[in-house]
């Protein structure tokens, strides 16, 4: 049985789960964009938490820099809390650690770069990363540095 979200989106394979989400990778219905929607789970959510968890989501709507997937959508529906970003298509760094898939130091050196532009970029804007980590950082197939994974509720105080 097919499973949709907020009749925009397909829901397609669990990709992760921990103890607060579980992500799924989806397509859009209308062109079959390749997403990733990320689904709280109902424990440990409050109303006055999903109020500002949809607050602090918009923000991130606005980033735009080749180093952060585009984030699309957030709100609070019958499925829960969930958010929509643009699907990446590659490693993370932490699998490619993991799996010894060594990277040369221009590689290395590309993936430093491109985390400091997308995390400069956010600062700019009020946004922390929050707990930046191998996991959140994905090299995709034509070698392109994205940064996921921004944590809700962790802004700058007083940023443009």
């Amino acid at each position: 049985m097919e499973r949709l979200l907020k009749s925009k989106y397909r829901i397609g394979d669990k990709i992760n789960e921990d103890e607060q989400s579980v992500t799924y990778k989806g397509s859009t219905l209308g062109d079959g964009q390749p997403i990733t929607i990320k689904i709280f789970k109902r424990d440990g959510l409050s109303s006055p938490l999903i109020k500002t968890l949809l607050r602090d989501f918009q923000p991130l709507t606005t980033l735009t820099h080749p180093n952060i997937p585009r984030y699309l959508d957030g709100d609070y529906g019958w499925q829960g809390l969930y958010f929509v970003r643009e699907y990446v298509d590659g490693e993370s760094v932490w699998d490619l650690m993991i799996y010894d898939r060594k990277l040369t130091e221009p590689q290395w050196l590309s993936v430093m770069t491109g985390v400091c532009e997308a995390v400069k970029v956010a600062h700019d804007q009020g946004i922390l990363h929050g707990t930046l980590n191998p996991g959140d950082v994905f090299v995709t197939k034509e070698g392109q540095i994205k940064v996921t994974d921004f944590r809700l509720g962790m802004t700058l105080r007083g940023a443009n």
